[in-house]
Order: C-alpha cells, then structure tokens, then sequence
C-alpha cells in the first residue's frame, strides 16, 4: 500500500500505526513501513509504502476494512494505491460496493470486507 496526495508520507504513517494496533491484522500479518530504492541518478527513496508479509489467516478484505475505518477518522486523506502480485488499484472511497471490487480486482474475490470498526 502507498499514498498520493497532499501529506502522503503522514498519513501513510498514519494508517500503518492503525494496522499494527489492530490485533486482527497483527495475528494475520508483519506489516512493515518500507521505501523504494532511489531510482538511478536520485538520492533519497522515491516512495514509502507498507508491505504486508501474511503469516496465516489474513485477507485482504480485513486489510481494506481496517483501511476504510482508518479512513473515516481522517479530515482529508488522499488515495491509497494497492498492488498485489502485480494487479496496482487506486481506491478513494470506503462505500462497501469500492472495497468489495478492489478486493475482486486484487484476486480476493471470496474475502469479506467488514467497515463497521
């Protein structure tokens, strides 16, 4: 997961502090905070992001569900860009209807997405 927008590299902070609290999240996967190696001829990462290393029982619905209720706490967040085994969405909203196609566009088609945390 990575960010665009205004304050990006905050609210990625943001939103990986609220993963690691979430005990579901915690049993399921080792979310780390990451960045991407410099390109050539550039100093400094080109993006942070957060990468989910799933141990057992984590899917994908719960990680956008989490995503979705950290999102309602925000005044202005800006949009979460998602790449899984190659397939990369962008995903602005939090309405069941956007999580339950990112979840079928990611290859988590038979995983539920709960909001109501």
């Amino acid at each position: 997961m990575s960010m665009d927008g205004d304050r990006a590299d905050d609210e990625l902070r943001s939103l990986y502090a609220w993963l690691t609290e979430d005990p579901d999240i915690r049993r399921g996967a080792r979310p780390q905070f990451r960045s991407a190696p410099p390109r050539p001829g550039r100093m400094g990462a080109d993006a942070d992001f957060i990468y989910f290393a799933v141990q057992t029982g984590l899917t994908l619905g719960q990680v956008l569900g989490q995503y979705a209720a950290w999102r309602r706490t925000r005044s202005r967040p800006g949009t979460v860009v998602i790449e899984r085994d190659g397939t990369k969405i962008t995903l602005s909203g939090t309405d069941e209807a956007s999580l339950r196609d990112a979840v079928r566009a990611l290859g988590g088609e038979h995983e539920g997405t709960r909001t109501d945390r």
